[in-house]
Parts: C-alpha cells; structure tokens; sequence
C-alpha cells in the first residue's frame, strides 16, 4: 500500500509510458486506445510539472528526490527501447520521408525528459532554499539534466552516491536496461537458418 498519494502521480507517468509503448503494438487493430493513451499521458505529464513546484514551495525535498529517481530510473529501459527503435526508424524515415518526421521523434523524447526534469529541477530549488547545495551547483545539475544520458548519471550521482539512497532502483533499472540491450544484439545478430 502506498502510504504517500503523492507518488501515483510520477508512478502514473511512468506506467503510462509503458502501457502506450504496448497499446503502440496493438495500434493497428485499434488505434483508438493509442491516441487515449497519448492523451493521458499529456495529461499526467502537464500534472507532473506543475505538481513538481506545487510541491517544491511545499519544501517536500525528500518526496522531490524520491520523484525524481522514479522518473529518471524508471524511464531508463523504456528510452533504451525508444531510442533502438527510434534510431532504427529514424534512419529509414531520413531517406524516405526526409528530416521532418524523423524529427518527431526527438520532440517526443524531449517532451518526455523534460517531465522527469522538473522534479530534478525543483529537489534542486529546495536543495537551495535549505543551504544544502549552492546556486551554482543547482544550475550546473539542472543543465545536466536537460541532456540525454548526463541526466540519469547526474541522479546517480545526485542521489546513489551523495545521498545514498536509491541503490536497489538503480540496480532494478539498470539490469532490465542491460538485459533489454543484450537482447537487442542478439536479435540483431542471429542469422536465419
């Protein structure tokens, strides 16, 4: 049972996101259900952002961080799928329809990162408030965290390493993230018989 409410809201984007990338499967028997889905993750990620500085001026640190580190773990294996496939698609998208559509694809990721940076963004506002970390040093994370890959390496640091908290999340997303790769080279890989 989850004791704080406050968590669905971030678990809830999360969870969309995956259940969108399965509803995309099935799409082309009903489409409907996809554009739902896009809908409500809209939705819930418009109500992230705004919910993360609701709770910032709230001075809800830990909360914040725990949000940030659902967020930026838990998207992980899913952007490890999405970026295999959108640089697979997006190359193909290049020569045939040429740099516009392949370009959704990066708006898309970017809609995305910038959800899961604004609970970064606000644990960083209330690091400062509290004398915990220096403005300087929240404007350098924050830009960290605008930038694919640095932005999961900065929670690391941020909250495995500094605080030390958060180690079996990162160990659960980062051993689906590595199976999810090793899978794709092998796929990629195996030669038909």
């Amino acid at each position: 049972m989850i004791k704080d409410k406050r968590y669905i809201l971030p678990a809830a984007f999360v969870l969309c996101l995956y259940v969108n990338a399965g509803l995309l499967l099935a799409s082309m028997k009903h489409p409907m259900f996809f554009a739902a889905g896009i809908g409500i993750n809209i939705i819930l990620g418009l109500a992230n952002c705004v919910m993360a500085f609701v709770w910032c001026r709230q001075k809800n640190e830990e909360f914040l961080m725990d949000s940030m580190m659902i967020m930026k773990y838990g998207i992980m294996p899913f952007f490890i799928v999405y970026f295999l496939i959108a640089f697979v698609l997006g190359l193909v998208m290049v020569f045939i329809a040429g740099l516009i559509p392949a370009m959704l694809f990066m708006w898309i990721d970017y809609c995305i990162l910038f959800v899961g940076t604004m609970y970064a963004v606000s644990y960083m506002i209330a690091m400062v408030r509290s004398g915990r970390m220096t403005a300087l040093a929240a404007v350098w994370h924050a830009l960290l965290q605008f930038v694919f890959v640095l932005d999961v390496a900065d929670t690391v640091y941020l909250t495995a390493w500094k605080r030390r908290r958060g180690r079996k999340a990162l160990a659960v997303s980062m051993s689906v993230s590595a199976l999810i790769l090793i899978l794709f080279f092998l796929s990629s890989t195996a030669r038909p018989a």
